[in-house]
């Protein structure tokens, strides 16, 4: 249940993970205003959420009984971080009885290169928010400055990125800052490059929780861009 400091105001506190990649992190909104984050390079999230949690609950004195959801990236991306930071994030809600809440990767893309921008100079209407997928291939999508979707997921390669190239601006990850600086015309494009982490996640979760858009813990799936190449094990020869 949430806690109250007057009758009219819940405090909702949301225990937001990100599985990466480059790296994990975890972070509590309050609200949809961030109360803190806490960041690692590790790259299997099963391995590094745990201590990450504890150390977010430590700092703001905190218990796991204060919390009433836990949001995570539910992609577009790769299928082990995706599949392990949902796992991680069902298993808790399970075990917490707390709701689940997703948030798409380009969204909190979205979120990150925004805030990141709005400090320094003007921002477009509306801005391309873009992610490299495999190759000389990514996809992307528009949203105005509110976090509004304009368009559904546009896929594009190397060869054929008009649509893209006639941005006012695009947001990218750190991580794809190479890819498409390679072959888009920055700076007559300006590319925001961003960390997207736990913390971009506070104010779309929070919106979502007000809107009781929660996800069915046993139905719900990420998006994987990529089903996984698993192979099957040659039988062994017997001596």
């Amino acid at each position: 249940m949430p806690s109250f400091i007057n009758k009219d105001k819940p405090i909702i506190r949301i225990l937001q993970l990100e599985a990466g990649p480059p790296g994990c992190s975890v972070a509590i909104g309050e609200n949809g205003k961030i109360l803190g984050e806490a960041l690692c390079d590790e790259k299997d999230p099963i391995a590094a959420f745990p201590a990450l949690i504890r150390q977010c609950l430590h700092d703001h004195q905190m218990t796991k009984d204060q919390l009433n959801a836990i949001s995570v990236n539910s992609g577009p991306g790769s299928y082990t971080a995706l599949r392990s930071g949902l796992a991680f994030a069902k298993g808790l809600c399970e075990i917490l009885d707390l709701k689940l809440i997703s948030v798409s990767h380009l969204e909190i893309l979205a979120t990150a290169g925004l805030a990141s921008v709005q400090k320094t100079q003007t921002v477009p209407e509306q801005i391309g928010v873009v992610m490299h997928t495999r190759r000389n291939e990514f996809v992307g999508s528009v949203f105005d400055t509110h976090l509004y979707k304009i368009s559904d997921l546009i896929k594009g390669d190397t060869e054929n990125a008009e649509f893209w190239t006639n941005q006012s601006a695009l947001i990218c990850s750190e991580t794809d800052l190479e890819f498409f600086q390679s072959f888009l015309k920055v700076p007559a494009i300006p590319l925001i490059y961003t960390r997207p982490t736990a913390g971009s996640q506070s104010k779309l979760a929070f919106q979502r929780y007000v809107q009781e858009n929660f996800c069915d813990l046993i139905h719900f799936s990420p998006y994987y861009l990529f089903e996984p190449h698993i192979t099957t094990p040659r039988p062994k020869i017997a001596k």
